[in-house]
């Protein structure tokens, strides 16, 4: 079985755990197509794993020293957070509502897929933020 499946399966796995649990995982579009790409590196995917196990136990809890609100958060309306997985890699998520708690996981890639690289690309950030702002729309949040 090859890690993007391992993952894939993990992610179902904990789908399925949460339907009537506290936590809820919501995977945005924008998550589902990233993430194929991203999870494939052994240490992302024990990075992300790992991120799952805390944050399923306790959605508002601090994951490792890069778990903080994104930057740029004013532009996207706040709420919008990022959790370095690696160096370069992070998962962009927010943490809504309470009984059960939804954590929607928007997006998986590394700073130069979201702009904020050095250099950092503004229309890279601009596009970003403009899929965040549609998927906060369409989720309603």
């Amino acid at each position: 079985m090859k890690t993007n499946e391992i993952t894939e399966t993990l992610l179902e796995h904990y789908s399925r755990l949460t339907e009537d649990a506290d936590v809820r995982i919501i995977k945005s579009k924008m998550f589902k197509k990233s993430h194929k790409k991203i999870l494939r590196d052994p240490q992302v995917v024990k990075a992300f794993n790992r991120f799952l196990d805390i944050k399923m136990d306790n959605p508002t809890a601090v994951v490792g020293n890069s778990d903080y609100p994104f930057s740029g958060n004013n532009i996207l309306g706040g709420g919008v957070m990022h959790c370095g997985l690696t160096r370069d890699i992070s998962v962009i998520y927010m943490v809504h509502g309470r009984n059960p708690v939804d954590l929607h996981l928007i997006e998986i890639g590394s700073h130069r897929d979201f702009g904020t690289g050095t250099p950092g690309n503004i229309n890279k950030f601009k596009s970003l933020a403009t899929r965040i702002k549609n998927y906060r729309s369409d989720a309603g949040i």
